[in-house]
């Protein structure tokens, strides 16, 4: 229940400050915003109505979410009753580019300020060689733990932790740990042998610097995925869908506080990225049409522009499908 409840807050706090960076962008620019809902799917909750007459609404698919803005669907029946001024169609296109980037760069946001409260939260290793030492290999829960500074590893020169456990993974024995001239010889148990990380004291600028890096590297982490996807050497079938992300939140949840908070920050930035790319149902192909409406001074065709949108919509749902598939299928695999 903890892991549920966990996953839709986590899921739900990233989709409410991407759809809450357009809501405030196109107030900000005089659009009239008919509706603010989180999830998709039949409105099972009007929660609030602001004094400008936007609805806040829930909706049955904890998924997703939507700001429905005057002038952005032909289909309003009530845009007739709004002034030409207040619909996104008769803003200019840097002021719709702002309206349109203000999702992602929310997501943006909110992964790099939660990135550095975990970087204040957790605890921060040293990278040299120096690193604790369960003695004899002995990996029980009682044990005596020594710190030192490994020089070699079988004899192997070592400068950080990096190499120094690279080097031990690479043994195929026991192995020998040197500071300078002095030996210590250490047993394998089930081929790993007990050496840990050296925690260092906390420092507001190496805090800082652990939440940059860990914010970059989610970053990394993301755009190596769509690589691997581009080039083949992942397919649409590894992808996790809802089923998956529940799976994975329950998991982390588990692992405390600083892993729990930064699996926000690693969906929302995966949010962001995957919005801002240049498919028209998503935020990035709305800034490919106004990229193409600034250099040509013309709007991409209405029809074309909301064809594609149903179009790929569509694609996207019947792609959330199938990933589900394969989160039920590895389910009892």
């Amino acid at each position: 229940m903890l892991g549920l409840i966990y996953f839709l807050i986590a899921l739900g706090v990233v989709v409410i400050i991407h759809e809450a960076g357009h809501l405030m962008a196109a107030k900000k620019n005089g659009v009239y915003c008919h509706e603010f809902s989180i999830g998709m799917g039949p409105k099972i909750w009007n929660f609030y109505t602001d004094k400008t007459g936007t609805k806040y609404n829930l909706r049955l698919i904890p998924f997703g979410g939507y700001v429905m803005m005057s002038g952005e669907d032909d289909s309003i029946v009530t845009d007739k009753d709004i002034p030409d001024e207040s619909k996104l169609t008769t803003k200019s296109v840097g002021q719709r580019a702002v309206i349109y980037a203000a999702g992602v760069f929310m997501n943006i946001l909110l992964a790099f300020v939660v990135c550095i409260i975990v970087g204040f939260i957790q605890p921060e290793y040293s990278t040299d060689n120096t690193v604790n030492v369960i003695p004899e290999g002995a990996l029980s829960s009682v044990y005596t733990e020594s710190t030192i500074k490994v020089t070699e590893v079988n004899g192997i020169l070592t400068d950080s932790y990096e190499s120094v456990v690279k080097e031990i993974n690479n043994s195929n024995e026991d192995v020998v740990l040197s500071q300078n001239d002095e030996d210590y010889e250490i047993s394998k148990i089930d081929g790993k042998v007990g050496v840990g990380a050296v925690e260092k004291e906390k420092t507001i600028i190496g805090s800082l610097k652990l939440g940059f890096s860990t914010f970059i590297g989610m970053f990394v982490m993301v755009f190596m995925t769509l690589k691997m996807l581009f080039t083949g050497q992942a397919s649409i079938g590894d992808l996790a869908g809802p089923i998956g992300i529940y799976q994975m939140s329950s998991d982390v949840l588990t692992l405390g506080l600083a892993s729990s908070l930064s699996w926000i920050a690693y969906l929302s930035v995966s949010v962001g990225i995957l919005n801002f790319l240049p498919v028209p149902a998503m935020d990035g192909g709305r800034l490919i049409f106004l990229a193409y409406e600034a250099i040509f001074k013309k709007p991409v065709n209405r029809k074309f522009e909301q064809y594609s949108i149903a179009i790929t919509m569509i694609l996207l749902f019947a792609l959330l499908i199938f990933v589900s598939v394969g989160d039920v299928t590895r389910l009892f695999n």
